[in-house]
């Protein structure tokens, strides 16, 4: 009587824990089935490495519009670096990111983000060097257009420090070349342009701005680049655009607030050669004509 009663209560304890044994089963089964349901969560390595290639392609945007925003040239400098760093992390990104999207059998996406962030690098890089200086992007010029460029800077500084010290007066225009040597000392390599070999001075005074006295707009053209003399004196009939570029040929100028950048040839004429009020004094000068 007792062995049946023992066998009535151990019943119920074998059939909770055959009911149990089934759920303890289904717990490590229902992470996975919740996971299979979620979507992949993107990866922040294949996010960070398309970011990358923004800033990439806002730096090469800025390179190239730096020589019209007169930059610092030292800043200018250091813009195609950076790029060039910023790429090199996007394809690091992208190819970690690959790596670890494939580990992780499924639980991680952005696949095709990765992909962007390898492909572009690579074929940017393979782009650039099959691209001859000569005929890369428009502002993306050889060394001696930057050297030219930082030479005509200093020149225009030159001709502001002799003016400041002689009550706004320029250098009489015809020796102008001869008077900066004497006044201010300034180094006489300063005076030519790597790429003119042998040339004593690559650079004409505008005759505008030495003729208007001391008061000049800022964006009067003061220096400009042309063919090779010395002591040179002209307008834009003088200038010369000797780097080549994508666009076309561009040349240095230098203008009265000591700034300088890269003008390409079909924009000389928009520049301010005769100040501010110059067309309406032409206007003026006009006579009416006769009916």
């Amino acid at each position: 009587m007792n062995d049946e009663i023992k066998s009535e209560q151990n019943e119920p304890a074998e059939q909770t824990e055959g009911t149990q044994q089934p759920e303890s089963q289904a717990e490590p089964a229902g992470p996975e089935q919740a996971g299979e349901g979620q979507k992949p969560r993107v990866s922040r390595l294949a996010v960070l490495s398309v970011l990358c290639l923004v800033a990439a392609f806002a730096v090469l945007v800025i390179y190239l519009k730096s020589g019209e925003a007169s930059f610092p040239l030292a800043l200018e400098k250091m813009l195609l670096p950076a790029g060039a760093v910023v790429l090199g992390i996007a394809l690091v990104a992208g190819v970690i990111a690959l790596v670890m999207i494939k580990a992780s059998g499924g639980r991680v996406g952005g696949r095709r983000l990765a992909l962007l962030g390898i492909i572009v690098p690579i074929v940017s890089a393979a782009a650039f060097l099959r691209t001859s200086p000569g005929t890369c992007c428009e502002c993306v010029l050889v060394s001696p257009a930057q050297q030219c460029r930082s030479n005509i800077i200093q020149l225009a500084g030159e001709i502001n420090k002799y003016r400041d010290g002689n009550e706004g007066r320029f250098p009489q225009a015809e020796k102008w070349c001869d008077i900066l040597l004497e006044q201010t000392k300034p180094d006489e390599s300063l005076f030519s342009c790597p790429h003119d070999e042998g040339a004593r001075c690559s650079y004409s005074l505008n005759k505008y701005a030495a003729e208007a006295g001391s008061d000049l707009p800022g964006d009067m053209v003061l220096l400009f680049e042309s063919g090779p003399g010395w002591n040179q004196v002209g307008g834009p009939e003088l200038f010369t655009a000797p780097h080549e570029s994508r666009r076309g040929s561009a040349g240095n100028v230098a203008f009265a607030n000591g700034k300088a950048r890269f003008v390409f040839e079909e924009d000389v004429d928009s520049l301010n050669w005769k100040g501010e009020d110059s067309k309406e004094a032409e206007a003026e000068d006009e006579e009416p004509e006769e009916e």
